[in-house]
């Protein structure tokens, strides 16, 4: 956790890790093949942003060129998701796992077939995420009132 911060609530991740000029970043990943490249997934921002009130929100230029050069890993795409279920967050998780689906429809062309699948499958995973929040928020609500 000293590399990365994935439990701050703060909307901004930046994490000491990215205080590294990316071009060390990849050449550790390419000298450390076997670790490397995972471990970076696990640590680094999946997005730009992660404000509400965000016009436009990507994947994060470190989070893309890593699965644009390692996304047919499955340890690689592991920690990606990992790394994107990790998090401290305000209000309704809703908006959380809703904030995803726009970067993660960018990558449905994407090159790399492992890289598309695991898209369409992260933004099923979070639309069943968003739905089983809005029930128990409504449960909630509702055991409020009663």
């Amino acid at each position: 956790h000293a590399l990365g911060d994935s439990f701050t609530f703060a909307d901004e991740k930046n994490p000491a890790v990215l205080k590294v000029p990316e071009d060390i970043l990849f050449a550790w990943c390419d000298a450390h093949p076997d670790a490397g490249p995972a471990f970076l997934a696990g640590i680094v921002p999946v997005l730009t942003t992660r404000r509400e009130d965000a016009p436009e929100r990507a994947l994060h230029p470190i989070a893309k060129r890593l699965l644009d050069e390692f996304g047919e890993r499955e340890d690689v795409l592991r920690k990606f998701s990992q790394n994107m279920h990790t998090f401290g967050w305000r209000g309704s998780r809703t908006t959380y796992y809703a904030m995803y689906e726009t970067p993660l429809r960018v990558l449905e062309g994407h090159p790399i077939g492992a890289v598309r699948r695991w898209s369409a499958k992260m933004i099923s995973s979070f639309s069943r995420e968003i739905e089983a929040t809005k029930t128990e928020e409504e449960e909630r609500a509702a055991n409020w009132e009663a």
